[in-house]
């Protein structure tokens, strides 16, 4: 009986891993965190919550799933997930993450968008997955480069006086780095957008964590792996992944996940040809929008 019951929880626990926003382990305690006026409201928050799921909801249908975005306004916690049950592709975030201070409204927006991506960003995959289910979960910086590779831009494409507000409140380093990706005016609006929201993110990640050092999308991180790294990368990292994300002008099709279904496995060549069409690459001769160095190794 104790061996079934085993067998149970393991085959649970196997089916609920969570893909966390960021390890609970590298998050300072709540006294040590700056407190400050939220940029997101009570009534913001579940509008934001119930327009993903509406948008999102045919796209998971189409792969089989039911989509459930959820979250808890008066939990203190400082985190957002992604997980699947029996056919549940649930991502969950927390009130405490939406209203600390260093998050914009967009922000909080491009966290659901990461978490969407651990369901449809496809490869790479995290290495760490279930032992049984099957491979289903993009792993962290894949799931960074969906949210402003695809989601963002899917959620904010025709909303062009916001992003044109958001082009003027921009820094001349982001101008500069769309300008260098995007030819047309309404294109770089967006992808200023995309931008100050990740770089809310990231200041938002540098300040949970307690660090020190500010990321900046000019200040690259030069860590170069030896293979695809499925663990969170670092802040740096992270920012990086954003922007390439966000300056990459293929058109991700959120209808396939691409090396989710590859006979040869989630973690072969022929599962990261699949992604080629769809995200930008060194094997398609891509020179701008390429997944950085500092998580990804290419196998082709």
């Amino acid at each position: 009986m104790k061996i079934y019951l085993l067998l149970v929880s393991v085959f649970f626990h196997s089916l609920t891993v969570h893909a966390k926003f960021l390890p609970d382990n590298e998050i300072l305690p709540l006294s040590f965190l700056q407190v400050g006026p939220s940029n997101t409201s009570e009534q913001k928050f579940k509008e934001v919550l119930n327009e993903i799921q509406k948008i999102y909801e045919p796209v998971v249908a189409t792969h089989g799933g039911k989509l459930r975005i959820s979250g808890n306004w008066r939990d203190e916690k400082l985190n957002a997930a992604a997980n699947q049950l029996f056919g549940s592709w649930n991502v969950v975030i927390t009130g405490g993450l939406a209203r600390r201070p260093e998050l914009t409204t967009d922000g909080f927006i491009l966290i659901l968008c990461h978490e969407l991506g651990h369901h449809l960003g496809g490869v790479s995959f995290a290495s760490n997955g279930p032992p049984i289910g099957g491979t289903w979960a993009a792993n962290e910086g894949q799931s960074d480069y969906f949210a402003t590779q695809s989601c963002a831009r899917k959620l904010w494409n025709s909303e062009l006086v916001e992003n044109e507000k958001s082009y003027q409140e921009s820094s001349l380093e982001i101008r500069s780095q769309c300008f260098k990706a995007w030819s047309d005016q309404d294109s770089q609006n967006l992808c200023a957008r995309i931008l100050l929201a990740s770089q809310s993110v990231a200041f938002t990640m540098q300040a949970l964590k307690g660090e020190t050092q500010a990321p900046s999308f000019s200040t690259p991180d030069p860590k170069v792996v030896a293979k695809t790294d499925s663990n969170h990368p670092a802040t740096q990292c992270r920012m990086d992944t954003s922007m390439q994300g966000a300056l990459c002008t293929k058109i991700f099709n959120e209808n396939f996940i691409p090396g989710k279904n590859v006979k040869e496995g989630a973690f072969s060549k022929q599962a990261e040809t699949e992604t080629v069409p769809f995200t930008c690459h060194q094997a398609a001769e891509d020179l701008i929008g390429l997944r950085p160095a500092c998580w990804f190794k290419s196998l082709l």
